[in-house]
């Protein structure tokens, strides 16, 4: 078992690179408009030292923030990775935003960077427009060419597990949102706290394949199940939103053993005519809250597949 004790994220990384190299990581399905992307341990660590690189050259370090308008990619986990090894947190931007409540965040948050891809570029540009001080902005497709020099780099301060690792920001039901910090520490303890739940979850050693349709910027899939899936050589599948056309599909082709789910998700695909077209075998259960109890009957019943209710709160 990996040892979180005094580690830091890019400690624990780097051990299981050591350990599970050739285990898938990361898989995203497959879409009308995009190809199916498979990532081991060992090339996600490759990919990562680069963008780790390109920071460093261009004088990014620690204490800083960096804000992520990525989506459900899978270059959101690998900036992170990156950025958490020199000390720099990340603050994840949910895409379906408006630009004003995305500056809202950029201002509090103090973010020096925004990350994006051009598919949200028409976004990007709203929010430029309205924003009182010039910020850096870099599509990540263009990474290595577009992220310019700071004027003054940051000195280079050892990472610990005491060091902020992300600012997420709650959604504001009751006035503005508000930025809870997460460390090291705090991260890996979330992916722990998964990893060491009895049975029936019990997560076996270099065995699962987690499907998670929930946002990155969430707790849930960001920090939670990606730690999880870390801390037990494991995999995580992202699609890039939840869809009950595809999600059985989906299932089936990456060979999910466990699938996330909110209440909602269970109550369409009850409506869904789309049914799973194999025995789904791998499938153990789904792990979610919110289902009505008389829907988590009929689910069980029909998919003979067990929905385990947990709770939690930002």
């Amino acid at each position: 078992m990996l040892d979180i004790t005094q580690k830091t994220i890019g400690d624990v990384f780097s051990s299981a690179v050591a350990i599970w190299p050739d285990a898938v990581l990361f898989i995203s399905p497959k879409t009308i408009s995009s190809k199916k992307v498979e990532l081991t341990y060992a090339n996600a660590q490759k990919r990562i030292k680069f963008y780790q690189a390109g920071f460093q050259d261009a004088g990014y370090g620690h204490g800083e923030r960096i804000a992520l308008l990525l989506g459900n990619r899978v270059e959101h986990y690998l900036i992170k990775l990156a950025a958490n090894n020199l000390g720099i947190s990340v603050v994840p931007l949910n895409p379906d935003l408006s630009a004003s409540e995305l500056i809202y965040i950029l201002k509090d948050s103090n973010s020096i960077l925004i990350i994006t891809d051009k598919n949200r570029s028409h976004l990007l540009s709203s929010i430029k427009t309205q924003l009182e001080t010039p910020l850096s902005f870099v599509y990540i497709e263009d990474f290595s060419k577009s992220l310019a020099p700071k004027e003054k780099a940051i000195n280079k301060i050892n990472v610990t597990h005491k060091s902020e690792s992300s600012l997420l920001y709650t959604s504001g039901t009751t006035g503005q949102p508000k930025g809870c910090i997460l460390s090291h520490e705090y991260e890996l303890m979330c992916g722990d706290s998964y990893r060491s739940i009895g049975k029936p979850v019990a997560l076996e050693i270099n065995k699962e394949r987690i499907f998670n349709p929930l946002p990155s910027f969430h707790i849930n899939a960001g920090v939670l199940t990606f730690f999880a899936c870390i801390l037990t050589g494991n995999c995580m599948i992202q699609p890039d939103r939840f869809s009950s056309k595809t999600w059985w599909g989906d299932i089936e082709e990456t060979q999910a053993t466990i699938f996330h789910y909110l209440g909602v998700v269970i109550a369409v695909l009850l409506k869904n005519k789309v049914e799973p077209k194999g025995m789904l075998t791998r499938l153990k259960l789904g792990l979610g809250a919110g289902v009505e109890p008389a829907l988590h009957k009929i689910f069980e019943k029909k998919f003979k597949i067990p929905l385990i209710e947990v709770w939690g709160m930002t």
